[in-house]
């Protein structure tokens, strides 16, 4: 049986692959360093605008939940504060 020649080469494609994106995070790295404390105030600006409008971002629901647990708290305390001040009367 012959065996095919390409079962002994290496995968060349692969290589070139991997060289390829190595190279563009060691060049775009430094980038990612420098700009990196603009990035982060513009991506929260860019959700909290989303959550704003009403498109719903990742995570939102989570901020959901916490607005609605705090929401609650405050009730119960007003309400707390209520009743201890009808008694003190």
């Amino acid at each position: 049986m012959a065996q095919n020649a390409s079962d002994h080469q290496p995968n060349v494609g692969k290589t070139v692959k991997g060289v390829t994106v190595g190279g563009v995070v060691l060049l775009f790295s430094p980038v990612l360093i420098i700009f990196g404390p603009v990035w982060v105030p513009l991506f929260l600006i860019y959700w909290v605008y989303n959550y704003l409008t009403g498109k719903h971002p990742v995570g939102a629901d989570k901020v959901d939940y916490a607005r609605h647990k705090i929401a609650e708290s405050v009730e119960e305390v007003k309400n707390k504060v209520e009743q201890l001040g009808t008694e003190k009367v």
